[in-house]
C-alpha cells in the first residue's frame, strides 16, 4: 500500500469509520455467514472502522485484525477498549503478526483492500498471507473493480 493512501486513511479516520459503520453490508456479510464458522480464528487484513470484525465477534468467531492505518489500530483500541489485544498495526505486501499466528488462521478475509496494492506486489501479498493461513485455509477478497475517484 502507498504512503499517500496510508496518509489519506490516517487524516480522514473519523468521516470514514462513520461512512463504513452505516454501509450497507448484508451481501457481504451472508457470504461470511457461508464460509466463516463460529470458533474457527479468522484475519481481516485491512479492518478500517473494524465494522467486519465486529459482525464476525459476535457470531462467535475468533478474530483478529490488521490495518495499514496507525489511526485505524488506534480508534478500535480505543472504541473498544476489551478488543485490544486482537488488532495490529500492518502494512501490506508484508504481514507482521507476532510467530505464534504462522499457519494459525481458518480463514483471512479482505475487504476493499487488494485495490490499493500495486499489481506488482500481488503475489508477495498472497504469500504473506499463506505464511499465517492454515494448510486447508481459505481467502476470501473482496474488491472494487471500478475506477475509484
Amino acid at each position: 500500500m502507498t504512503s499517500s493512501t496510508i496518509a489519506y486513511y490516517d487524516s480522514h479516520t473519523d468521516e470514514l469509520i462513520e461512512r463504513y459503520d452505516s454501509a450497507d453490508m448484508s451481501e457481504l456479510h451472508t457470504v461470511f455467514d457461508r464460509y466463516i464458522q463460529p470458533g474457527q480464528k479468522v484475519l481481516d487484513v485491512g479492518f478500517g472502522s473494524g465494522r467486519d470484525m465486529l459482525y464476525l465477534k459476535g457470531k462467535g468467531v475468533d478474530l483478529f485484525g490488521v490495518d495499514a492505518s496507525e489511526a485505524f489500530v488506534r480508534h478500535f483500541k480505543e472504541r473498544h477498549p476489551s478488543q485490544k489485544p486482537i488488532v495490529f498495526h500492518s502494512i501490506l505486501p508484508d504481514i507482521a503478526l507476532p510467530k505464534e499466528h504462522e499457519h494459525s488462521f481458518d480463514v483471512i478475509y479482505s475487504v476493499a483492500t487488494w485495490m490499493h496494492l500495486p499489481k506488482e506486489v500481488h503475489y508477495e501479498a498472497i504469500a504473506s498471507m499463506k505464511r499465517f493461513l492454515k494448510v486447508d485455509g481459505m481467502v476470501i477478497l473482496s474488491y472494487s473493480c471500478r475506477p475509484r475517484g
